[in-house]
């Protein structure tokens, strides 16, 4: 476009046309002395000279964010790549599972959050605290246990936790009051961390100004009691007492999206996984590469319900799995398989259902003993041949392949993972690799007895199953 910038007083510069590359410009000569030259000398001045012009940039306008507005952040950006399966773990049979590590806690353990290589590992507590703790020297041996704290653990655990930091879950409204860690989550390079309070979500510096709280996001008004990132990082899901699920935009702080349809407590809250494409599984750090991400979001609530909500259509109905037969209305806990086509439910009556996500059906129960009392967590192994089930009494991995039919001849299809016993198990996380598992004891504020001890697993690859005794 062409532009004329018309001179203002006589000693102002001449005016100016471009209209192309090779247009003269008129330029105002002076002396040495500073003073203007004659108006004569002035017009001979012409010079010949060319302008430089600058080629024509396009500008991407990008349309202002309206305030108060998220985005679901996971269908604009990829999923984070998956950590590469440890050695044989992905394609063994069973695994041992030999704990090390006993990181003590003075209260009982609501949550645990893990980076994905499992360098860093978080706690939160009933005291109102979020414990950092170094995974790697404490599997290592650092950090010894004393003679009376190893007097109340199994034989192979004679490591304590190594402590890295701590800093206090304060409430927002009263920095004095501390509240319980009801939930946590972590980045997958220990950037930031959140953690859910009594009635609000706090968003935690770690790997710089670390336990700062950096925002804080207010729209439950009950505990906060599920969280999870979403697995583009672009986003969070959050599920409360108040029966509301909300999925944040953590670019804006703002919620994008609520999921309506609970009446209950929320439990729990997870994406389903992405899928890994096949692996030979014979050498260490093969990369396991991630496929596209699937935009799916399973809710539970403690009133037995489990809903699947696709993240592409937000007027879409949820799809639900009730419980069947006899099973009662009750949900704690809720895993999904390493490739995303099966779904397992915890009941309370000592149950775990199975379930075809694809085609919505219902495949079988698996029945625990009668004593070990209702599930309170639930994960599956990165082979995806057994789950691991943690209960009111023990921390047991059944075997899925094992039949479950009257034949008594095939043994227990479980086996107890020694460590806790007699308390009910909050959290159960298995890492990327498949080589490590984190265990804690804790009722998560609703029923069950607790204790204060987290335990560090290593899973060891076996081709051939555990012999179980036969009932």
């Amino acid at each position: 476009m062409d532009a004329t910038i018309e001179a203002s007083s006589a000693d102002a510069p001449v005016p100016v046309k471009n209209e192309s590359a090779d247009a003269p410009v008129l330029v105002k000569h002076e002396s040495t002395d500073g003073h203007p030259q004659d108006p004569s000398a002035t017009t001979s001045a012409l010079s010949t000279a060319k302008v430089p012009t600058k080629p024509l940039v396009k500008v991407k306008v990008v349309p202002e964010q309206v305030p108060g507005e998220g985005q679901v952040t996971i269908l604009d950006h990829p999923a984070k790549p998956l950590r590469p399966i440890y050695k044989t773990c992905g394609t063994c049979r069973t695994y041992n599972v030999i704990p090390y590590v006993s990181a003590v806690h003075p209260n009982a353990i609501y949550s645990v959050a893990a980076t994905p290589c499992n360098k860093w590992v978080l706690t939160g507590s009933e005291d109102g605290y979020i414990r950092k703790w170094n995974f790697y020297d404490s599997m290592n041996g650092a950090l010894p246990l004393t003679q009376s704290q190893r007097h109340m653990q199994v034989d192979t655990v004679t490591k304590a936790g190594v402590i890295a930091s701590y800093w206090d879950n304060d409430n927002t409204p009263d920095p004095r009051s501390l509240s319980p860690v009801y939930s946590l989550d972590v980045q997958s390079e220990a950037m930031f961390a959140v953690s859910g309070q009594s009635k609000y979500i706090a968003l935690w510096g770690l790997r710089f100004d670390e336990g700062r709280k950096i925002h804080v996001f207010k729209e439950h008004t009950f505990p906060v009691s599920a969280l999870k990132i979403s697995p583009d990082e672009y986003g969070m899901v959050s599920g409360s007492w108040d029966k509301r699920v909300l999925y944040w935009d953590l670019n804006t702080g703002q919620v994008a999206r609520e999921f309506k349809g609970h009446v209950s407590q929320i439990s729990g809250v997870s994406f389903r996984p992405t899928p890994r494409q096949p692996t030979t599984g014979n050498t260490e750090g093969e990369k396991g590469a991630s496929a596209p991400s699937q935009p799916i979001l399973m809710t539970t609530s403690i009133d037995g319900q489990c809903k699947f909500w696709d993240l592409r259509d937000p007027t879409q109905l949820p799809q639900s799995f009730n419980p069947q037969g006899k099973n009662p209305p009750w949900c704690l806990a809720s895993a999904w398989s390493p490739d995303g086509s099966k779904v397992y439910i915890g009941r309370r009556n000592a149950t775990v259902e199975e379930w075809d996500f694809s085609m919505g059906q219902f495949i079988r129960t698996l029945k625990l003993p009668n004593n070990s009392g209702p599930v309170t967590s639930l994960t599956c192994t990165v082979n995806g041949k057994q789950i691991v089930v943690g209960s009111q009494d023990n921390l047991r991995m059944w075997d899925l392949e094992t039949s479950t039919d009257d034949d008594k001849s095939v043994g227990v299809p479980f086996q107890v993972i020694p460590g806790h016993h007699g308390v009910a198990i909050s959290s159960v996380i298995i890492d990327q690799s498949g080589r490590f598992m984190i265990s804690a004891s804790g009722n998560r504020g609703w029923d069950g007895i607790n204790s204060n001890f987290c335990y560090f697993y290593e899973m060891v690859p076996l081709n051939e199953p555990i012999q179980q005794p036969i009932l």
